[in-house]
């Protein structure tokens, strides 16, 4: 492998990376291409080059270049590499800028580019770049559209099962622009009723129809308007009970069934009725376990299977009913573990299975056994720590490892262990300075600057 890289022969490359390989082979290769990549000398110029022929006269030798470019944009996903993801493409994304521009003449072309620009939006909102996450959804919803007026038969698919409206109005959720981000849910949602009603048949389009009451209620939520929220979310639950009823089964229909009811528990643990939130978040775990009982392959259906557990565990924490939440979180647990150990290095994977060992150490520390909190803070704290050092411009990574120092000492205070105490509440302080320095104007920096120990 190495020989064709450093012979700068791009075709042989190309071909080799693109080529049918066996899983061993395969990992060798990504492997040697990603170091390759890492060490930032001929893996790039490489790179560069393979975004070249990507836009070159040649059908094959272009199909074969984003072929090699996604390849290893998405083994590296799997390894939760955002920094080499986002620098790939986006050295792809300036080539394509240089040649074509925003405006591709047919609808082939426009689609590569909407699917670069849209992984683009999705690695910049992973990695908390919120405003350049908007910048390309809204790119990405001006070029749909014109790929629409080009050639509506085509690109109708594209625009129901994939169109944007939703995903800028998440990113403006996450800004804190309410009004902007209903905006879009309500653009959303008419777009799905037009669409459902011109094709009644299609259960993609209902499913979409589904999601948008999702969206609405989960935003109407955000801002307190639960009556409003509730609403949005039942008129969901009734339109995806009717799907389920008589359609035929799949992964997005069974997770927007089982994202509704948890949805529904969601709102009625805001409004302080537990009793009530807990006959909505068992329903979910219900159909949840059905679901993956069924699909064991399926990382959508077992996720949601975790994240049920860790909600009717928290509902039960509130409750002051301890040890029912321990079993809830330590069932989240197992199957966090059984996600983390097929792919190790995922950094996505290692932050949930921080956050397993968070919420245990949480609870051994509310029933007062110490050791054992300590026991899972510990680990809690390794987990953070590397999360940080992969990537250190992550502000909430750098929050979460600031607390995990925090909870540390505080568990060694309690022990009667001041030496250790005291030296973890130092490494807390030290990251408070850093970010009271570089973001003075953020309130909760201040107010933790003024813990003591």
């Amino acid at each position: 492998m190495y020989h064709l890289l450093h012979q700068d022969d791009k075709i042989a490359a190309l071909r080799y990376y693109t080529s049918k390989l066996e899983d061993e082979e395969l990992d060798g290769a990504t492997k040697v291409l990603s170091e390759t990549v890492i060490s930032g000398t001929l893996g790039m110029k490489l790179v560069a080059s393979f975004s070249s022929l990507a836009l070159g006269n040649n059908h094959i030798l272009s199909v074969l270049s984003y072929r090699f470019i996604y390849t290893l944009e998405e083994t590296l996903a799997e390894e939760g590499n955002l920094y080499q993801r986002l620098w790939i493409l986006t050295e792809l994304n300036e080539v394509i800028e240089k040649v074509i521009g925003n405006n591709p003449q047919d609808w082939f072309g426009g689609y590569r580019i909407s699917t670069l620009i849209r992984r683009l939006a999705e690695i910049h909102s992973l990695m908390g770049h919120l405003e350049e996450a908007l910048n390309y959804y809204e790119k990405l919803s001006v070029l749909e559209n014109y790929l629409y007026e080009i050639n509506p038969d085509k690109t109708i698919e594209k625009l129901t099962y994939e169109n944007s409206y939703s995903n800028i109005g998440n990113i403006h959720k996450l800004l804190g622009h309410t009004e902007e981000a209903i905006l879009y849910f309500e653009k959303e949602q008419k777009l799905f009723r037009e669409y459902s009603e011109a094709y009644p048949n299609n259960i993609t389009i209902k499913i979409g129809l589904v999601k948008t009451y999702l969206n609405l209620g989960d935003i109407h939520q955000s801002i307190d308007q639960n009556e409003d929220a509730l609403n949005y979310i039942e008129i969901g639950l009734r339109l995806c009970i009717e799907l389920y009823n008589t359609s035929q089964l799949s992964v997005t229909l069974q997770d927007t069934f089982v994202s509704l009811y948890t949805k529904l528990g969601d709102i009625y643990r805001e409004m302080i009725q537990s009793e009530r939130a807990l006959i909505f978040f068992k329903k979910g775990l219900k159909l949840a376990k059905e679901f993956y009982d069924d699909n064991t392959t399926s990382y959508v259906l077992k996720w949601n299977l975790g994240s049920l557990y860790y909600k009717i565990g928290d509902t039960y924490q509130e409750m002051e009913q301890m040890e029912e939440a321990l079993s809830y979180f330590e069932e989240g647990q197992k199957i966090d573990l059984e996600i983390f150990e097929t792919n190790p290095r995922s950094e996505d994977r290692k932050s949930v299975l921080a956050f397993s060992f968070f919420k245990i150490g949480q609870i051994y520390k509310e029933m007062g056994l110490l050791e054992k909190a300590l026991i899972n803070s510990n680990k809690y704290l390794i987990l953070s720590k590397d999360l940080h050092e992969a990537n250190p411009s992550n502000i909430d990574l750098t929050e979460r490892l600031r607390y995990s120092y925090y909870d540390h000492a505080m568990i060694y205070k309690a022990l009667g262990n001041n030496n250790e105490g005291r030296r973890y509440f130092l490494y807390h302080k030290n990251i408070v300075s850093f970010l009271v320095t570089n973001f003075p104007q953020v309130q909760k920096y201040k107010d933790w600057e003024k813990i003591e120990y």
